[in-house]
């Protein structure tokens, strides 16, 4: 008999467990806080009886031809006038989740005509709880919907500073040049009570400014990530500003987007009119280097340079390019228009640099000034690092077959190989450093044969004896 009862029983839990359902209730207030709670519950219990299981202190209106309807949640909402709400136009909207879209109930949560048709839309009946349902609940005039993610652009800041509280809610971005750096803060936040477990999943931030870059966008977007319940964080979007571009106005768009794990997904655009300035007069340098880190007297330096005009007005330049040691003075003049996607808003040339044989190692800045309205300047370092004077080179070949001999270096110059390189396929040159020190290294090569032969003659007399 035992037996028979605790399969019984068994069993009951069986049929139980197939015809539970889980689902859950979020109410959201206009406070942008919510309550959620989940339930397994029988399938087709109306949506009266489902909210009447939750914790919350709920004021209900008297039933009517179209049922109950929910006044206030936890002291948010309106009081009971007659068999309705007090204000007609302001009630606790009841949306339902299918297949991440919510989808708007009938007035009424146990209104009479059997449950709610879900596949035909129709309007007759009242809610009936399905598996993996998910209702939202939102205090406001009909149409309004629950939002568990919330999202804000918080802050603007346009190269270190930032823009005012009124021009990050949707309005106008200013102070924007080339080259400008824009970081944009966002912050996210899991309004799902940490009870539920219900994790907003693959959020996604994409940024863009429209047609910034001859006409191109440019994109950004952050990986994706998860936010747990009851969590929030803040993210940076950051973008920067083509050193070519027009100025006008430009339109910045945040886009986010996520999924939950009740199903429920979020599309989130924020927009910002940015108006991109300039300078009446600005010239930016864009290079000015030297072709080697280190040079040889007698050899040559090249030096690249190139400006840019990003200022409002075209520009008479003069370019300046001086060294007083080196005896380096060139000069340049020209037009440069104020158009960037035009060649004619740019200069590039390359100098040729001589400089004499007998110049002292150190390092000589030289001066670039490209001066019109304003004035921009640059200094480039020529390092000379070795010069030519006390020097031997020898060629070699099978045998010797010249030998140039450079001045003799005074007695603190270094002796020994200065360097060696393959010039041909069988010609070697060295370059070899001869010192004052020549006489005694000879006599001490002398001294030394001396005493081989004298060690030699020892040997041969003792064998001879």
């Amino acid at each position: 008999m035992k037996k028979i009862i605790i399969i019984g029983l068994l069993m009951l839990v069986l049929i139980i467990q197939l015809v539970a359902a889980e689902v859950c209730v979020v109410a959201y207030y206009d406070s942008a806080e919510a309550d959620s709670e989940c339930f397994d519950i029988d399938e087709d219990k109306n949506g009266y009886e489902l909210i009447e299981e939750t914790n919350w202190d709920l004021l209900w209106s008297p039933v009517s031809a179209f049922g109950h309807m929910i006044c206030r949640i936890n002291d948010e909402g309106t009081d009971v006038s007659g068999q309705y709400c007090e204000y007609t136009g302001d009630f606790w909207n009841l949306v339902l989740n299918r297949d991440g879209e919510w989808i708007h109930l009938p007035i009424g949560l146990d209104a009479p005509g059997g449950c709610w048709n879900y596949d035909m839309n129709s309007w007759s009946g009242h809610y009936c709880t399905k598996d993996g349902d998910v209702l939202g609940l939102a205090f406001g005039a009909a149409g309004a919907e629950p939002e568990m993610f919330k999202v804000n652009v918080s802050k603007i800041y346009i190269d270190g500073e930032k823009q005012r509280d009124s021009k990050t809610k949707g309005g106008k971005i200013v102070d924007v040049f080339p080259e400008s750096k824009i970081k944009v803060k966002i912050e996210l936040e899991n309004l799902y009570k940490h009870s539920t477990d219900i994790d907003i999943k693959d959020i996604l931030i994409e940024g863009t400014i429209e047609e910034i870059e001859d006409g191109d966008d440019i994109d950004e977007e952050l990986s994706e990530f998860d936010l747990e319940a009851d969590k929030k964080t803040t993210k940076d979007l950051e973008f920067l500003i083509p050193l070519e571009v027009e100025a006008k106005d430009r339109l910045l768009k945040i886009e986010i987007s996520a999924e939950d794990d009740a199903g429920i997904r979020y599309e989130q655009e924020f927009t910002f009119d940015m108006e991109v300035e300039k300078e009446d007069h600005k010239l930016e340098v864009i290079d000015a280097e030297l072709n080697k880190e280190a040079y040889k007297c007698g050899e040559n330096a090249l030096l690249h340079f190139s400006l840019l005009n990003i200022g409002a007005k075209d520009e008479d330049v003069r370019l300046n390019i001086v060294n007083e040691e080196l005896e380096l003075n060139i000069v340049e003049s020209f037009e440069l228009s104020n158009d960037v996607y035009d060649e004619s808003s740019s200069y590039e040339n390359r100098f040729n640099i001589r400089f004499p044989d007998d110049s002292e190692i150190k390092s000589y800045p030289i001066t670039i000034t490209a001066s019109y309205d304003e004035e921009e300047t640059k200094t480039v370092d020529l390092i000379i690092d070795g010069c030519d004077g006390q020097v031997a080179v020898i060629s070699v070949n099978e045998d010797v077959t010249g030998v140039q001999t450079g001045d003799i270096p005074d007695d603190n110059s270094p002796s020994g190989i200065v360097e060696s390189e393959v010039i041909g396929e069988d010609t070697t040159v060295m370059e070899v450093t001869i010192t004052n020190n020549l006489p005694l290294i000879l006599t001490g090569v002398l001294i030394v044969i001396i005493m081989i032969i004298v060690a030699l003659g020892i040997g041969f007399f003792i064998v001879r004896k």
